[in-house]
């Protein structure tokens, strides 16, 4: 009879989810360069993860240029899909989106499980050192930030440039006297050729991005409604094969930034005036004739086609493309 209690038990304690077990090391791997408790991690390196070991309470996890970690209750032995499958299914993560607001405040914690269950990766609301605080029975999480809210910026990614983030040239520029209308001048320089995704991204990390439910998107100035975070890409090319853009984009930010958002984005067929923080006065004895200037401010006495100039008439300054 104490055989079969005692198997019972056994079975029973089998059966328990992980957050109730007792828990006394998790296992954080990331994006290549990020800075774990004084590791550097290997690109998504499942297989050798960092440990951070149960002290005090807690689980101190401190980073150094984080902008997404994964943290498992289990590390994984291979590479393999049954490796990524068991550090997924004990994966644990906040169970809302970190934002300014909730820094530094106990955010419940999600995971480990499967489906819904899941728990997500911890995406930071920029790039920063972070400290994440969680605690023994994997209630809850908290985490700070030394490193001050920047400037936001959105930047245009596509097949072209996945690997080169926050890449200037794809910065849009924020309309002068708007909170939330930005400008994106794709030139013959810094055009964009044949892709299968365009995404509008938030500073330069995958908290914040939209996409088009549609393909191919609309060149011809009509403006489109982009989903955030679309789950689901539609199928074909959004820019199809022998096309290319050249032209003014502009996007008009939302309100309110989360699930259910729309970036209003349109892709004008030809270069818009229009008035960005980029262009800054250039003091100059006031003039009829017209005086150009690269983006560093510099003169210069011949212009390109198809090149991008500071245009100054008198007192009056504009971005302007030569055709």
């Amino acid at each position: 009879m104490k055989k079969i209690y005692a198997i019972a038990a056994l079975a029973a304690s089998i059966c328990l989810p992980a957050a109730a077990q007792e828990i006394n090391t998790l296992y954080v791997a990331g994006a290549q360069g990020q800075i774990v408790n004084f590791e550097q991690l290997g690109n998504w390196d499942i297989v050798h993860p960092v440990e951070v070991p149960l002290k005090d309470g807690k689980f101190t996890i401190e980073c150094e240029g984080l902008t997404a970690i994964g943290v498992s209750t289990k590390k994984a032995m291979t590479t393999e899909q049954d490796g990524w499958d068991i550090w997924s299914e004990n994966r644990i993560g906040p169970s809302q989106t970190l934002t300014a607001s909730n820094l530094g405040l106990p955010i419940p914690v999600k995971g480990p499980g499967k489906g819904e269950l899941k728990g997500p990766d911890i995406l930071t609301p920029w790039m920063g050192d972070y400290v994440i605080e969680i605690t023994a029975d994997l209630k809850t999480m908290t985490v700070t930030t030394t490193t001050p809210e920047p400037e936001i910026t959105y930047y245009l990614y596509f097949d072209g440039n996945w690997n080169n983030f926050a890449v200037e040239k794809w910065a849009f520029e924020k309309e002068l006297g708007t909170d939330n209308v930005y400008w994106l001048d794709c030139t013959d320089e810094n055009k964009i050729g044949p892709t299968d995704n365009l995404n509008i991204m938030r500073d330069s990390n995958w908290n914040n991005w939209w996409t088009s439910p549609v393909r191919p998107i609309n060149l011809q100035g009509q403006t489109m409604s982009w989903v955030y975070k679309l789950t689901q890409n539609p199928e074909g090319q959004s820019i199809p094969a022998g096309t290319s853009y050249t032209g003014t984009i502009k996007i008009v930010v939302p309100q309110e930034i989360g699930a259910g958002s729309k970036l209003e984005v349109t892709f004008y067929p030809d270069f818009m005036d229009h008035d960005s923080s980029s262009v800054k006065e250039i003091e100059l004895d006031d003039s009829s004739e017209s005086e150009y200037f690269n983006l560093q401010g510099v003169r210069v006495n011949s212009v390109q086609p198809g090149s991008l100039y500071i245009k100054k008439n008198g007192s009056k300054v504009s971005k302007i493309i030569v055709k």
